[in-house]
């Protein structure tokens, strides 16, 4: 699936993953395929046929997490970076990882995020990097940058959040998903310019 965010935030998947285990990795993958497989996919630029020079190349993300289990239940999801290449191949990258517990604080109608679903209170987020399984430059790229991650975890009933302050020259991030506890997981994005 590829969501389309003008404004606000909106679930990568249409449906919760199930996924028990991860399954991308590193190397040429065509876009097509990604989405046929259900991958969360989130394009970093919205063109408009009408005005293409105006149309918004979004450089930064904000992560919420959510999903369905029981408080502190938890899942993981993996963050890449697709960079195109030629036709409908790109290359991914993996940018990161984080662990999520889901918390008391459930969504609400007519949001992102169902009323079904608990929103993660606790979260850790890993850059990519040559020590890292699977391995990524993201820490190295953050590095010459001079940013960093922001992950805001309160551990309180409240939402927890990371943000990704530089997207480098990606075109998508795709999401991957791994039920470590939960019953099912998504993550809601926000995209700035």
């Amino acid at each position: 699936m590829s969501v389309s965010i003008t404004s606000g935030e909106a679930a990568v998947l249409g449906t919760n993953s199930t996924a028990s285990a991860f399954a991308l990795t590193e190397g040429f993958s065509d876009i097509d395929t990604l989405r046929a497989a259900g991958y969360g996919i989130v394009p970093l630029s919205q063109i408009s046929q009408s005005s293409p020079a105006t149309s918004p190349c979004y450089t930064a993300a904000k992560i919420r997490a959510f999903g369905v289990g029981a408080d502190n239940a938890t899942f993981d999801y993996r963050v890449w970076a697709y960079t195109p290449s030629a036709g409908s191949n790109g290359y991914l990258t993996l940018i990161g990882a984080a662990s999520n517990t889901l918390g008391t604080l459930f969504g609400s109608s007519n949001t992102a995020i169902p009323a079904t679903n608990r929103i993660a209170d606790t979260v850790t987020f890993d850059l990519s990097a040559a020590s890292t399984t699977p391995t990524g430059p993201w820490s190295d790229i953050y590095s010459a940058l001079a940013c960093d991650v922001g992950v805001y975890s309160p551990a309180n009933n409240t939402s927890a959040l990371v943000v990704l302050p530089d997207l480098g020259s990606a075109t998508h991030l795709i999401f991957d998903f791994d039920m470590t506890g939960a019953t099912s997981g998504n993550v809601a994005v926000e995209l700035f310019a």
